[in-house]
Protein backbone atom coordinates (compact mmCIF):
# COMPACT_ATOMS: atom_id res chain seq x y z
CA UNK A 1 0.00 0.00 0.00
CA UNK A 2 1.90 3.52 -1.05
CA UNK A 3 1.82 6.47 1.38
CA UNK A 4 -0.96 8.25 0.01
CA UNK A 5 -3.06 4.95 0.23
CA UNK A 6 -2.17 4.46 3.78
CA UNK A 7 -2.81 8.51 4.58
CA UNK A 8 -6.45 8.10 3.59
CA UNK A 9 -7.20 4.59 5.38
CA UNK A 10 -6.19 6.39 8.47
CA UNK A 11 -8.35 9.35 7.62
CA UNK A 12 -11.40 7.04 6.86
CA UNK A 13 -10.75 5.26 10.41
CA UNK A 14 -10.77 8.37 12.63
CA UNK A 15 -13.24 10.85 11.49
CA UNK A 16 -14.59 14.29 9.70
CA UNK A 17 -15.92 17.56 10.67
CA UNK A 18 -18.95 19.55 11.13
CA UNK A 19 -19.85 22.16 8.30
CA UNK A 20 -21.69 24.31 10.41
CA UNK A 21 -20.18 27.64 11.74
CA UNK A 22 -20.42 28.57 15.25
CA UNK A 23 -22.32 32.14 15.09
CA UNK A 24 -21.08 34.43 12.38
CA UNK A 25 -17.58 33.94 13.18
CA UNK A 26 -15.27 33.18 10.30
CA UNK A 27 -13.85 29.86 10.94
CA UNK A 28 -12.37 29.40 7.22
CA UNK A 29 -8.70 29.57 8.98
CA UNK A 30 -7.78 28.15 12.33
CA UNK A 31 -5.34 31.33 13.14
CA UNK A 32 -1.45 32.39 12.27
CA UNK A 33 1.47 30.57 12.91
CA UNK A 34 4.68 32.56 12.19
CA UNK A 35 2.65 34.76 10.10
CA UNK A 36 1.61 31.55 7.83
CA UNK A 37 -2.40 31.05 7.40
CA UNK A 38 -3.69 28.02 8.80
CA UNK A 39 -6.99 26.34 6.56
CA UNK A 40 -8.92 24.84 8.40
CA UNK A 41 -9.02 21.86 6.31
CA UNK A 42 -5.19 21.61 7.47
CA UNK A 43 -5.79 21.78 10.98
CA UNK A 44 -8.75 18.89 10.44
CA UNK A 45 -6.56 16.81 9.13
CA UNK A 46 -4.25 17.17 12.16
CA UNK A 47 -7.41 16.38 14.15
CA UNK A 48 -8.04 13.43 12.19
CA UNK A 49 -4.55 12.05 13.10
CA UNK A 50 -4.82 13.31 16.84
CA UNK A 51 -7.92 11.55 17.11
CA UNK A 52 -6.25 8.03 15.78
CA UNK A 53 -3.62 8.11 17.96
CA UNK A 54 -5.19 8.77 20.94
CA UNK A 55 -8.31 5.83 19.86
CA UNK A 56 -4.54 3.19 19.26
CA UNK A 57 -3.29 4.30 22.49
CA UNK A 58 -6.90 3.53 24.78
CA UNK A 59 -6.80 0.44 22.32
CA UNK A 60 -3.19 -0.53 23.51
CA UNK A 61 -4.54 0.36 27.36
CA UNK A 62 -7.94 -2.26 26.98
CA UNK A 63 -5.43 -4.71 25.38
CA UNK A 64 -2.89 -4.85 28.35
CA UNK A 65 -6.04 -4.79 30.87
CA UNK A 66 -7.46 -7.93 28.29
CA UNK A 67 -10.18 -6.20 27.02
CA UNK A 68 -11.64 -4.50 23.83
CA UNK A 69 -13.76 -2.10 22.78
CA UNK A 70 -16.52 -4.58 21.71
CA UNK A 71 -16.14 -5.77 25.23
CA UNK A 72 -17.80 -3.13 26.83
CA UNK A 73 -21.07 -1.50 27.03
CA UNK A 74 -21.73 1.83 25.54
CA UNK A 75 -18.23 2.30 24.72
CA UNK A 76 -16.86 5.65 23.84
CA UNK A 77 -13.69 6.79 23.57
CA UNK A 78 -14.52 10.61 24.85
CA UNK A 79 -14.39 8.62 28.04
CA UNK A 80 -10.75 7.64 28.60
CA UNK A 81 -7.82 9.72 29.35
CA UNK A 82 -4.90 10.09 27.12
CA UNK A 83 -1.24 10.27 28.14
CA UNK A 84 -3.15 11.30 31.64
CA UNK A 85 -5.63 14.37 29.99
CA UNK A 86 -9.29 13.87 29.26
CA UNK A 87 -9.98 12.61 25.53
CA UNK A 88 -10.80 16.45 23.87
CA UNK A 89 -8.23 17.78 25.26
CA UNK A 90 -5.80 15.38 24.64
CA UNK A 91 -6.91 15.67 21.16
CA UNK A 92 -7.21 19.50 20.88
CA UNK A 93 -3.30 19.42 22.05
CA UNK A 94 -2.09 17.07 19.82
CA UNK A 95 -3.71 18.79 16.88
CA UNK A 96 -2.42 22.15 17.41
CA UNK A 97 1.09 20.48 18.17
CA UNK A 98 0.82 18.68 14.84
CA UNK A 99 0.13 21.92 12.88
CA UNK A 100 2.95 23.84 14.24
CA UNK A 101 5.22 21.05 12.88
CA UNK A 102 3.58 21.34 9.87
CA UNK A 103 4.54 25.05 9.55
CA UNK A 104 8.46 23.97 11.69
CA UNK A 105 9.07 21.22 8.95
CA UNK A 106 8.32 24.47 6.17
CA UNK A 107 10.83 26.56 7.44
CA UNK A 108 13.16 24.04 8.25
CA UNK A 109 12.97 22.69 4.97
CA UNK A 110 13.71 25.89 3.27
CA UNK A 111 16.17 26.92 6.10
CA UNK A 112 18.39 23.77 4.51
CA UNK A 113 17.81 24.55 1.00
CA UNK A 114 15.72 21.48 -0.01
CA UNK A 115 13.16 21.09 -2.42
CA UNK A 116 10.53 19.10 -3.65
CA UNK A 117 11.03 18.61 -7.86
CA UNK A 118 8.49 19.82 -10.43
CA UNK A 119 8.17 15.82 -11.23
CA UNK A 120 7.36 14.69 -7.70
CA UNK A 121 5.39 17.52 -7.13
CA UNK A 122 3.14 16.82 -10.51
CA UNK A 123 2.74 13.16 -9.70
CA UNK A 124 1.77 13.53 -6.36
CA UNK A 125 -0.80 15.89 -7.71
CA UNK A 126 -1.89 13.79 -10.33
CA UNK A 127 -2.50 10.73 -7.65
CA UNK A 128 -4.41 12.95 -5.59
CA UNK A 129 -6.50 13.68 -8.07
CA UNK A 130 -6.84 10.43 -9.48
CA UNK A 131 -7.90 9.49 -5.87
CA UNK A 132 -10.62 12.63 -5.48
CA UNK A 133 -12.65 11.21 -8.44
CA UNK A 134 -12.67 7.46 -7.73
CA UNK A 135 -15.01 5.65 -5.63
CA UNK A 136 -15.19 5.40 -1.79
CA UNK A 137 -15.20 2.07 -0.14
CA UNK A 138 -14.73 1.32 3.23
CA UNK A 139 -13.46 -1.73 4.13
CA UNK A 140 -14.46 -3.20 0.63
CA UNK A 141 -17.88 -2.01 1.05
CA UNK A 142 -18.97 1.37 -1.21
CA UNK A 143 -20.16 4.27 0.30
CA UNK A 144 -21.87 5.52 -3.24
CA UNK A 145 -19.35 8.99 -3.34
CA UNK A 146 -16.11 9.41 -4.10
CA UNK A 147 -13.65 10.64 -2.06
CA UNK A 148 -13.30 14.04 -3.39
CA UNK A 149 -17.29 14.27 -2.36
CA UNK A 150 -16.55 12.76 0.53
CA UNK A 151 -13.86 15.12 2.18
CA UNK A 152 -15.97 18.30 0.27
CA UNK A 153 -19.00 17.29 2.65
CA UNK A 154 -15.88 16.97 5.61
CA UNK A 155 -14.90 20.35 4.97
CA UNK A 156 -12.60 20.17 3.03
CA UNK A 157 -10.94 20.80 -0.33
CA UNK A 158 -8.83 18.80 -2.49
CA UNK A 159 -5.89 22.07 -2.18
CA UNK A 160 -5.97 21.67 1.78
CA UNK A 161 -5.33 17.56 1.39
CA UNK A 162 -2.85 18.38 -1.04
CA UNK A 163 -1.00 20.82 0.85
CA UNK A 164 -0.66 18.12 3.92
CA UNK A 165 0.21 14.95 1.89
CA UNK A 166 3.43 17.92 0.30
CA UNK A 167 4.22 18.45 3.74
CA UNK A 168 4.51 15.18 4.94
CA UNK A 169 6.97 14.44 1.34
CA UNK A 170 8.76 17.33 2.56
CA UNK A 171 8.94 15.88 6.21
CA UNK A 172 10.30 12.42 4.56
CA UNK A 173 13.14 14.39 2.75
CA UNK A 174 13.85 16.21 5.89
CA UNK A 175 14.29 13.62 8.13
CA UNK A 176 16.71 12.00 5.85
CA UNK A 177 18.24 15.09 5.53
CA UNK A 178 19.24 14.36 9.25
CA UNK A 179 19.41 10.95 10.06
CA UNK A 180 20.13 8.99 6.65
CA UNK A 181 23.52 8.35 5.06
CA UNK A 182 25.57 10.74 5.04
CA UNK A 183 23.30 13.28 7.24
CA UNK A 184 23.36 16.00 9.52
CA UNK A 185 23.28 13.57 12.23
CA UNK A 186 23.69 10.56 10.48
CA UNK A 187 22.99 6.70 11.96
CA UNK A 188 25.24 4.44 11.75
CA UNK A 189 24.36 1.82 9.26
CA UNK A 190 25.36 -1.54 11.43
CA UNK A 191 23.02 0.31 13.90
CA UNK A 192 20.33 -0.05 11.59
CA UNK A 193 20.83 -3.68 11.30
CA UNK A 194 21.60 -3.96 14.65
CA UNK A 195 17.89 -2.81 15.65
CA UNK A 196 16.22 -4.57 12.88
CA UNK A 197 17.89 -7.98 13.82
CA UNK A 198 16.87 -7.43 17.49
CA UNK A 199 13.12 -6.21 16.86
CA UNK A 200 12.15 -8.87 13.89
CA UNK A 201 12.20 -12.71 12.79
CA UNK A 202 12.41 -14.58 10.22
CA UNK A 203 10.78 -18.04 10.02
CA UNK A 204 9.89 -20.37 8.02
CA UNK A 205 6.06 -21.75 8.86
CA UNK A 206 3.77 -24.98 7.61
CA UNK A 207 0.67 -24.43 9.23
CA UNK A 208 -1.17 -27.98 9.64
CA UNK A 209 -4.62 -27.35 9.50
CA UNK A 210 -6.50 -29.75 12.11
CA UNK A 211 -9.55 -30.54 9.59
CA UNK A 212 -10.59 -32.93 7.41
CA UNK A 213 -10.74 -32.70 3.88
CA UNK A 214 -14.91 -31.94 4.10
CA UNK A 215 -13.69 -28.85 6.46
CA UNK A 216 -15.00 -30.70 9.57
CA UNK A 217 -12.85 -30.28 12.59
CA UNK A 218 -10.58 -33.34 13.32
CA UNK A 219 -11.43 -34.00 16.93
CA UNK A 220 -10.22 -37.58 17.62
CA UNK A 221 -6.65 -37.64 19.54
CA UNK A 222 -5.58 -40.34 16.68
CA UNK A 223 -5.80 -37.87 14.32
CA UNK A 224 -4.66 -34.99 16.05
CA UNK A 225 -1.36 -37.34 16.66
CA UNK A 226 -0.86 -37.99 13.22
CA UNK A 227 -0.78 -33.68 12.04
CA UNK A 228 1.72 -33.07 14.87
CA UNK A 229 3.90 -36.09 13.61
CA UNK A 230 3.44 -34.56 10.30
CA UNK A 231 4.11 -31.29 11.49
CA UNK A 232 7.27 -32.75 13.65
CA UNK A 233 8.06 -34.30 10.25
CA UNK A 234 8.38 -30.87 8.56
CA UNK A 235 10.27 -29.24 11.08
CA UNK A 236 12.70 -32.09 10.78
CA UNK A 237 12.62 -32.25 7.01
CA UNK A 238 13.50 -28.80 7.19
CA UNK A 239 16.20 -28.28 9.63
CA UNK A 240 18.14 -30.75 7.89
CA UNK A 241 18.49 -28.95 5.02
CA UNK A 242 15.74 -30.06 2.58
CA UNK A 243 14.30 -27.09 0.42
CA UNK A 244 11.12 -25.13 2.53
CA UNK A 245 9.17 -24.30 -0.65
CA UNK A 246 9.37 -27.87 -1.49
CA UNK A 247 8.05 -29.35 2.04
CA UNK A 248 5.77 -26.49 1.79
CA UNK A 249 4.02 -27.20 -1.56
CA UNK A 250 4.12 -30.88 -0.32
CA UNK A 251 1.60 -29.65 2.14
CA UNK A 252 -0.44 -27.43 0.03
CA UNK A 253 -0.66 -30.60 -2.44
CA UNK A 254 -1.56 -33.16 0.70
CA UNK A 255 -4.47 -30.49 1.16
CA UNK A 256 -5.74 -30.32 -2.39
CA UNK A 257 -5.95 -34.26 -2.21
CA UNK A 258 -7.86 -34.31 1.11
CA UNK A 259 -10.46 -31.55 -0.30
CA UNK A 260 -10.84 -33.62 -3.52
CA UNK A 261 -11.40 -37.16 -1.77
CA UNK A 262 -13.74 -35.50 -0.08
CA UNK A 263 -15.60 -33.86 -2.64
CA UNK A 264 -15.28 -37.23 -4.49
CA UNK A 265 -16.89 -39.51 -1.52
CA UNK A 266 -19.75 -36.75 -1.13
CA UNK A 267 -20.85 -36.89 -4.72
CA UNK A 268 -20.78 -41.07 -4.25
CA UNK A 269 -22.91 -40.47 -1.40
CA UNK A 270 -25.18 -38.20 -3.13
CA UNK A 271 -25.47 -40.74 -6.11
CA UNK A 272 -26.61 -43.47 -3.71
CA UNK A 273 -29.06 -41.30 -2.02
CA UNK A 274 -30.52 -40.46 -5.80
CA UNK A 275 -30.67 -44.18 -6.80
CA UNK A 276 -32.68 -44.59 -3.76
CA UNK A 277 -35.06 -41.86 -4.23
CA UNK A 278 -35.18 -43.60 -7.91
CA UNK A 279 -35.83 -46.81 -6.40
CA UNK A 280 -38.60 -45.71 -3.91
CA UNK A 281 -40.69 -43.68 -6.86
CA UNK A 282 -40.71 -46.62 -8.49
CA UNK A 283 -42.10 -48.86 -6.33
CA UNK A 284 -44.68 -46.19 -5.69
CA UNK A 285 -46.07 -45.83 -9.11
CA UNK A 286 -46.17 -49.84 -9.45
CA UNK A 287 -48.21 -50.02 -6.38
CA UNK A 288 -50.38 -47.27 -7.46
CA UNK A 289 -50.88 -48.66 -11.26
CA UNK A 290 -51.44 -52.61 -9.51
CA UNK A 291 -53.99 -50.82 -7.29
CA UNK A 292 -55.54 -48.91 -10.25
CA UNK A 293 -55.65 -51.86 -12.74
CA UNK A 294 -57.29 -54.29 -9.46
CA UNK A 295 -60.24 -51.66 -9.08
CA UNK A 296 -60.78 -51.28 -12.86
CA UNK A 297 -61.06 -54.36 -13.78
CA UNK A 298 -62.61 -57.21 -11.45
CA UNK A 299 -61.66 -60.31 -14.19
CA UNK A 300 -57.82 -59.38 -14.46
CA UNK A 301 -55.68 -61.62 -12.06
CA UNK A 302 -52.85 -60.02 -9.76
CA UNK A 303 -50.47 -62.03 -11.26
CA UNK A 304 -51.04 -60.38 -15.07
CA UNK A 305 -51.16 -56.97 -13.21
CA UNK A 306 -47.63 -57.64 -11.34
CA UNK A 307 -46.04 -58.80 -14.39
CA UNK A 308 -46.69 -55.75 -16.14
CA UNK A 309 -45.16 -53.85 -13.61
CA UNK A 310 -41.22 -52.81 -14.40
CA UNK A 311 -38.12 -51.99 -12.95
CA UNK A 312 -35.72 -49.01 -13.52
CA UNK A 313 -32.69 -46.98 -12.83
CA UNK A 314 -28.84 -46.93 -13.90
CA UNK A 315 -27.05 -44.24 -11.80
CA UNK A 316 -24.36 -41.62 -13.54
CA UNK A 317 -21.32 -40.46 -11.35
CA UNK A 318 -19.11 -38.03 -11.08
CA UNK A 319 -16.61 -36.66 -9.17
CA UNK A 320 -15.26 -33.11 -9.16
CA UNK A 321 -11.81 -32.41 -8.36
CA UNK A 322 -11.40 -29.41 -6.03
CA UNK A 323 -8.32 -26.67 -6.14
CA UNK A 324 -6.88 -25.61 -3.06
CA UNK A 325 -6.06 -22.61 -2.39
CA UNK A 326 -4.94 -17.82 -1.37
CA UNK A 327 -9.67 15.43 6.38
CA UNK A 328 -10.04 17.83 5.74
CA UNK A 329 -12.01 21.77 5.09
CA UNK A 330 -15.18 23.03 6.41
CA UNK A 331 -17.51 24.23 3.30
CA UNK A 332 -16.18 27.64 4.29
CA UNK A 333 -12.67 26.54 3.54
CA UNK A 334 -11.29 27.22 0.38
CA UNK A 335 -14.92 26.89 -1.24
CA UNK A 336 -13.70 28.61 -4.52
CA UNK A 337 -11.11 25.53 -4.74
CA UNK A 338 -13.94 22.78 -4.24
CA UNK A 339 -15.96 24.47 -7.40
CA UNK A 340 -15.01 24.59 -9.86
CA UNK A 341 -6.98 -9.02 -50.05
CA UNK A 342 -5.02 -11.09 -51.81
CA UNK A 343 -3.71 -14.56 -51.67
CA UNK A 344 -0.04 -13.24 -51.46
CA UNK A 345 -1.43 -10.98 -48.29
CA UNK A 346 -3.83 -13.36 -46.91
CA UNK A 347 -0.74 -16.20 -46.43
CA UNK A 348 1.79 -12.40 -45.07
CA UNK A 349 -1.19 -11.77 -42.80
CA UNK A 350 -1.30 -15.69 -41.57
CA UNK A 351 2.44 -15.63 -41.24
CA UNK A 352 2.09 -12.41 -39.34
CA UNK A 353 -0.36 -13.19 -37.20
CA UNK A 354 1.20 -16.79 -36.30
CA UNK A 355 4.65 -14.88 -35.57
CA UNK A 356 2.55 -12.34 -32.80
CA UNK A 357 0.93 -15.69 -31.61
CA UNK A 358 4.41 -16.72 -30.64
CA UNK A 359 5.27 -13.25 -29.12
CA UNK A 360 2.43 -13.58 -27.03
CA UNK A 361 3.18 -17.37 -25.62
CA UNK A 362 6.95 -16.00 -25.13
CA UNK A 363 5.06 -13.22 -23.22
CA UNK A 364 3.00 -15.47 -21.45
CA UNK A 365 5.74 -17.81 -20.24
CA UNK A 366 7.79 -14.86 -18.88
CA UNK A 367 4.65 -12.77 -16.81
CA UNK A 368 4.09 -17.03 -15.62
CA UNK A 369 7.93 -17.30 -14.98
CA UNK A 370 7.72 -13.67 -13.23
CA UNK A 371 4.53 -14.88 -11.00
CA UNK A 372 5.87 -18.00 -10.19
CA UNK A 373 9.35 -16.45 -8.85
CA UNK A 374 7.27 -13.79 -6.79
CA UNK A 375 5.52 -16.87 -4.94
CA UNK A 376 7.90 -18.68 -4.51
CA UNK A 377 8.53 -16.76 -1.03
CA UNK A 378 6.48 -17.95 1.69
CA UNK A 379 9.08 -16.96 4.34
CA UNK A 380 7.57 -14.69 6.80
CA UNK A 381 8.69 -11.86 8.27
CA UNK A 382 7.78 -11.50 11.90
CA UNK A 383 7.73 -8.14 14.53
CA UNK A 384 8.12 -8.90 18.22
CA UNK A 385 5.63 -6.73 18.44
CA UNK A 386 2.67 -8.96 16.14
CA UNK A 387 -0.20 -10.07 17.89
CA UNK A 388 -1.02 -12.23 14.62
CA UNK A 389 -1.33 -15.30 14.65
CA UNK A 390 -1.44 -14.62 18.41
CA UNK A 391 0.79 -13.03 21.04
CA UNK A 392 1.66 -15.96 22.69
CA UNK A 393 2.97 -17.61 19.20
CA UNK A 394 5.50 -14.91 18.80
CA UNK A 395 6.83 -14.90 21.95
CA UNK A 396 7.48 -18.80 21.20
CA UNK A 397 8.61 -18.28 18.40
CA UNK A 398 11.41 -15.43 19.38
CA UNK A 399 12.80 -18.08 21.98
CA UNK A 400 13.76 -20.01 18.88
CA UNK A 401 17.42 -19.78 18.15
CA UNK A 402 18.64 -19.57 14.51
CA UNK A 403 18.35 -22.55 12.61
CA UNK A 404 16.05 -23.51 15.54
CA UNK A 405 12.40 -25.23 15.33
CA UNK A 406 9.33 -26.54 16.64
CA UNK A 407 5.57 -26.86 16.45
CA UNK A 408 3.51 -24.69 18.25
CA UNK A 409 0.27 -26.66 19.12
CA UNK A 410 -3.17 -24.09 18.47
CA UNK A 411 -7.08 -25.29 19.39
CA UNK A 412 -6.75 -25.29 15.14
CA UNK A 413 -3.93 -25.23 13.94
CA UNK A 414 -0.55 -27.24 14.60
CA UNK A 415 2.15 -24.74 13.63
CA UNK A 416 5.59 -25.92 11.87
CA UNK A 417 8.25 -23.65 12.36
CA UNK A 418 12.24 -23.31 11.96
CA UNK A 419 13.75 -19.85 12.61
CA UNK A 420 16.76 -18.57 10.22
CA UNK A 421 18.93 -15.79 10.05
CA UNK A 422 17.40 -12.60 9.19
CA UNK A 423 20.04 -10.32 7.98
CA UNK A 424 20.61 -13.57 5.65
CA UNK A 425 17.47 -11.84 3.29
CA UNK A 426 19.24 -8.90 2.07
CA UNK A 427 16.57 -8.41 0.19
CA UNK A 428 14.32 -7.57 2.90
CA UNK A 429 16.32 -5.59 4.73
CA UNK A 430 16.93 -3.12 1.99
CA UNK A 431 13.28 -2.92 1.55
CA UNK A 432 12.62 -2.46 5.44
CA UNK A 433 15.73 0.46 5.79
CA UNK A 434 13.61 3.37 5.40
CA UNK A 435 10.74 2.30 7.85
CA UNK A 436 13.36 0.79 10.38
CA UNK A 437 15.28 4.24 10.25
CA UNK A 438 11.71 5.60 11.60
CA UNK A 439 11.23 3.57 13.87
CA UNK A 440 14.43 4.55 15.39
CA UNK A 441 14.38 8.34 14.74
CA UNK A 442 10.95 9.62 14.09
CA UNK A 443 10.92 10.65 18.42
CA UNK A 444 14.57 12.15 17.76
CA UNK A 445 12.38 14.15 14.49
CA UNK A 446 9.28 15.43 16.64
CA UNK A 447 11.67 16.79 19.12
CA UNK A 448 13.56 18.68 16.90
CA UNK A 449 10.73 20.16 14.89
CA UNK A 450 9.32 20.92 18.34
CA UNK A 451 11.97 22.74 19.68
CA UNK A 452 12.23 24.24 16.19
CA UNK A 453 8.35 25.40 17.21
CA UNK A 454 8.84 26.86 20.33
CA UNK A 455 9.46 30.04 19.89
CA UNK A 456 7.04 30.40 16.92
CA UNK A 457 4.45 33.29 17.41
CA UNK A 458 1.32 31.46 17.49
CA UNK A 459 -2.33 33.20 16.68
CA UNK A 460 -5.04 31.03 17.14
CA UNK A 461 -8.89 31.45 16.05
CA UNK A 462 -10.38 30.11 19.07
CA UNK A 463 -14.29 29.61 17.57
CA UNK A 464 -12.38 27.47 14.72
CA UNK A 465 -10.35 25.45 16.95
CA UNK A 466 -13.68 24.83 19.03
CA UNK A 467 -16.00 24.31 16.01
CA UNK A 468 -13.52 21.43 15.57
CA UNK A 469 -13.34 19.28 18.23
CA UNK A 470 -13.09 15.46 18.64
CA UNK A 471 -16.75 15.45 19.66
CA UNK A 472 -17.77 17.45 16.11
CA UNK A 473 -15.31 15.76 14.38
CA UNK A 474 -16.51 11.77 15.74
CA UNK A 475 -20.28 12.65 15.70
CA UNK A 476 -19.81 13.59 12.08
CA UNK A 477 -17.67 10.79 11.03
CA UNK A 478 -20.55 8.64 12.35
CA UNK A 479 -23.05 10.39 10.67
CA UNK A 480 -20.94 10.35 7.30
CA UNK A 481 -19.71 6.41 7.60
CA UNK A 482 -23.99 5.64 7.99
Amino acid sequence: MNRLARTTAAVLTAAAVAVSTAGCADISTVGTIEGENIAAGVYIRYVMQAISEADNEIDQQLSEAGQSASDIENFSYLNYNVQEKPYKEYVKDRAIELTKQHIAVQKRFEELGLELTDTEVSTEKEEIADMWNSEMNYYGYSLGITYGDYYKNMGISRSSYQEVELNSMMSNKLFDKYYDENGITATDENDIKTYFNDNYGRFQIIEVSLTEGDGSAIETDEGKAEMEKMANDYVDRIKGGEDFETVYHEYEDYVAEQKEQAEKDEDTSSDDESSDDTSSDESSEDNSSDESSDSSSMTRSADTASDESSDSSSMTRSADTASDESSDDTSSDDSSEDTSSDDTSSDDSSEDTSSDDTSSDDSSEDNSSDTEEEEEDHETLLSKESTSPSEEFVEWAFKLGEDEGGVYKDETVYYAVVRRPLLDREDWYDNARSDILHLMKDEDFEKLLNEAAANFNVQLNDSAISAYDAQTVIDKQAKAMG
